[in-house]
C-alpha cells in the first residue's frame, strides 16, 4: 500500500513539474494566435476565441527573421566545425600522448569556463577592433567556438578514454602513425 501511495506521488510530482516547464511554452504559443485586445485583457485569457494569424504577418513584415535564421545557421555550423576539430584534436592530445601536466592541463581548460564572461568582454572587443573582427560572421563564430572549447575537450577527453588502447596498438603494428590512429580508429568510433 505505502509502494503505490510513493508511486502515485512520484507520478503527480513529475506530472506537476512537467506542466511547470511546458506552461509558459504553452501559453507563449496560445498568445500567438490572439489578437492584440486579447493579449492585453484583463483577466488573462489561456486559449484564444479566434485564431488569427496577423502576429506572425507582422512578424515577418517588421522583422528581418529569415535572414536573423540564416545568421543562426552560419554561426552554428562555423562553431561546431571549429570546436570539433580543435576539440578533437586536443582531447585525443590529452588523452593518448604521454604530455606532462595533462591532468593539471585538463583541469585549467575546465576552470576557464567558471571565468564570468563579463571580464573578457572589453580586451575582445580591443582585440577584435583592431583585427577588424567586429560585426563578422568570422569573429562571432570565433568566439563562441573558444568560449565552448573547453566543454567540448572535456566530454571528448571522456568519450576518448573509454576507447580500448589495443584498437590504437593493432592500427600502430600495421603501420599507422598517430594522425592516421586519430583519423582512421579513433574518430570514426566516437563519431556519434
Amino acid at each position: 500500500m505505502k509502494n503505490k501511495i510513493y508511486k502515485t506521488l512520484k507520478i503527480m510530482a513529475l506530472v506537476l513539474f512537467v506542466f511547470s516547464m511546458l506552461f509558459p511554452i504553452l501559453y507563449a504559443l496560445s498568445t500567438s494566435f490572439m489578437t492584440t485586445a486579447e493579449i492585453e485583457s484583463f483577466p488573462t485569457k489561456l486559449i484564444p476565441s479566434k485564431i488569427t494569424f496577423d502576429n506572425f504577418k507582422d512578424a515577418f513584415r517588421i522583422q528581418p527573421i529569415m535572414h536573423y535564421v540564416k545568421n543562426s545557421f552560419i554561426i552554428t555550423f562555423m562553431t561546431v566545425f571549429i570546436n570539433l576539430i580543435i576539440g578533437s584534436m586536443a582531447a585525443y592530445a590529452l588523452t593518448r600522448t604521454n604530455i606532462k601536466f595533462k591532468k593539471l592541463f585538463l583541469i585549467f581548460v575546465l576552470t576557464i569556463t567558471l571565468l564570468p564572461s563579463i571580464t573578457i568582454i572589453n580586451p575582445i572587443f580591443q582585440m577584435y577592433s583592431k583585427l577588424n573582427l567586429l560585426n563578422t560572421y568570422y569573429g562571432l563564430a570565433l568566439i563562441v567556438a573558444v568560449l565552448d572549447l573547453p566543454m567540448t575537450i572535456w566530454f571528448l577527453s571522456a568519450l576518448f578514454k573509454d576507447i580500448p588502447i589495443e584498437f590504437e596498438e593493432s592500427a600502430e603494428i600495421d603501420g599507422a602513425n598517430l594522425f592516421q590512429k586519430f583519423v582512421y580508429i579513433l574518430i570514426p568510433i566516437v563519431k556519434s
